[in-house]
């Protein structure tokens, strides 16, 4: 519960920063956009690679040190998928007044908190085996499968 105020400070300075490195760079590098989404989408790409292949993890989250508040800012800050955020999953309105950037980010965060209090309810019972029928294995690959789903409008838009 402690670290969902610094993992929603990270997104917000990390969605800010790349907006305003986009603000500022594409009108000079017009193709600063494509491969910033074509290196998101590389990495993401790895990630469900690496996903796709992890036959157990329990072991390991369960016996891990608990991460720093430091650690978790810094590894937010430099996700890929904050880069996604400020270039194409919010809408191009947001950053055009304070009162629309406040109100996305306040209804993302809003989601975020949501979301994070399911998986932190739902992974706990998941590593701990309380839900039958799936294991973590299963979570993994799904998890491969929801990404490549949340990536490839990013991977047709280069195609047209």
């Amino acid at each position: 519960m402690k670290f969902i105020p610094i993992e929603v400070l990270s997104y917000f300075y990390g969605i800010s920063f790349w907006a305003l490195i986009l603000h500022l760079g594409l009108p000079v590098w017009p193709l600063f956009l494509h491969i910033l989404h074509l290196a998101s989408v590389l990495y993401v790409i790895w990630w469900v690679r690496h996903l796709w292949r992890i036959s157990s993890m329990e072991p390991f989250y369960l016996k891990r040190a608990k991460p720093k508040s430091t650690h978790i800012f810094l590894t937010i800050l430099k996700n890929p998928k904050t880069i996604l955020f400020s270039s194409g999953i919010f809408p191009f309105e947001t950053w055009n007044s304070f009162e629309n950037y406040i109100g996305v980010l306040t209804i993302f965060c809003i989601c975020f908190v949501v979301c994070s209090l399911f998986w932190m309810c739902f992974g706990r019972n998941l590593l701990l085996g309380k839900i039958r029928g799936v294991s973590a294995n299963h979570y993994y690959k799904g998890s491969a499968l929801l990404l490549i789903l949340g990536i490839s409008p990013i991977f047709l838009s280069f195609l047209k």
